[in-house]
């Protein structure tokens, strides 16, 4: 099968994740941080355009998931019955990403840390939460959309598999700006952090397009191997 070339929009949605990601540093250059563009635009805070960004990219690429479910379930196969947890977790990270319920969850391994080790506990240790959702989570998806393998063309696979490493880093690293005290190094890595988990769903829309596209032309499966 020949190669597709690169869809418009996701030239696009790159180029508008870059200037989305590079607002905050902007704004902290203009403003600061404590002014109130940079809060608009700051991608950690609780009321953000940017929050509401990424949650509308996940979004959008939970629909789009949904539609290739929709299309590849096979009622025969009981494999292909697992497709649509895929969507469904894309939709719980951006319900997540506004509802910002791993706060919750870091607050919560914070204090777990300080009861266990005290406050001598490096800060870092703080930041073990994220590694004990996100690893299962990562390891999860990955079984997950082993399983139903078959149903995904092989073209896209690792447009997926990498999208989902960088979007589950961008978690883990989301939570380590407590390294940083500096104004400078905050606002860098929070930009970074952010730009990163805006081009793993771009990545991920991208595979979703060429999957749709895949099976529009006629293809309906691979052989198990």
């Amino acid at each position: 099968m020949s190669e597709r070339a690169l869809p418009p929009f996701v030239v696009l949605l790159v180029v508008s994740d870059c200037v989305a990601a590079l607002a905050y540093l902007a704004a902290w250059g203009v403003g600061g941080l404590t002014s109130a563009l940079t809060a608009l635009v700051d991608p950690t805070g609780d009321v953000s355009l940017a929050a509401w960004y990424l949650s509308g990219q996940l979004f959008v690429l939970a629909a789009a998931l949904g539609l290739l479910a929709h299309r590849s379930v096979d009622r025969t196969v009981k494999a292909s019955w697992l497709l649509p947890v895929l969507p469904a977790a894309c939709g719980v990270l951006s319900f997540d990403a506004i509802a910002r319920l791993h706060l919750a969850f870091r607050g919560k391994g914070h204090h777990l840390v300080l009861a266990l080790f005290g406050s001598s506990a490096p800060a870092f240790c703080t930041s073990l939460w994220a590694l004990l959702l996100v690893i299962p989570f990562v390891a999860a998806m990955i079984g997950l959309g082993y399983g139903v393998r078959r149903f995904i063309p092989p073209e896209t696979r690792g447009k997926y598999v990498l999208g989902l490493v960088l979007l589950a880093g961008s978690t883990v690293a989301r939570d380590a700006d407590i390294l940083f005290h500096r104004p400078a190094s905050y606002v860098a890595m929070a930009s970074a952090v952010d730009l990163t988990a805006l081009i793993a769903t771009a990545l991920m829309l991208w595979a979703t397009h060429d999957a749709l596209a895949i099976r529009a032309d006629g293809w309906r499966g691979a052989a198990l191997r």
